[in-house]
């Protein structure tokens, strides 16, 4: 299976995003008037993705409770809608977060993540805060640590 990259055009018209995705349409050798079917997402704004993580770092690095960032991220992901519900066979009910990554998430659900994420902090590591001071304090101490810039 070829993966391709489409950009659009405008008119619902799409094309290849660049030269290997043009090169890997033309492979599929698909005749006029032929059908080619795939799943399609909205790509991930990366500064965003930067600034999740960012936060997540941030909150992290002022708990300690969890002794690596991925059981943090596991445990905050539990307290949002972003996991998957089994029913136990006894009864109850399983909840396994899901994965954060660009090939399981897309750029709406990872919006909706973020609010969420943003939620259970302020609700729980940073009570009586604001959303505001959260990115605020997020986006200082990336700069300090001279992790990233978000403009």
């Amino acid at each position: 299976m070829t993966q391709l990259a489409l950009v659009h055009t405008g008119n619902l018209n799409f094309a290849p995003a660049t030269q290997v995705d043009r090169e890997g349409l033309e492979r599929a050798a698909l005749p006029v008037g032929g059908l080619l079917t795939a799943p399609f997402r909205k790509v991930r704004n990366g500064k965003h993705h930067r600034l999740v993580f960012a936060m997540l770092w941030f909150a992290f690095h002022n708990q300690e409770k969890y002794a690596t960032m991925e059981d943090l991220r596991q445990a905050i992901t539990l307290e949002t809608s972003f996991c998957t519900v089994i029913e136990k066979i006894g009864g109850g009910q399983y909840r396994i977060p899901r994965s954060w990554s660009y090939a399981e998430m897309d750029e709406e659900d990872f919006n909706l993540l973020h609010a969420e994420v943003v939620d259970v902090l302020l609700g729980s590591l940073f009570q009586n805060q604001t959303p505001e001071w959260l990115a605020d304090a997020v986006k200082q101490q990336a700069w300090v640590d001279g992790i990233l810039s978000f403009s």
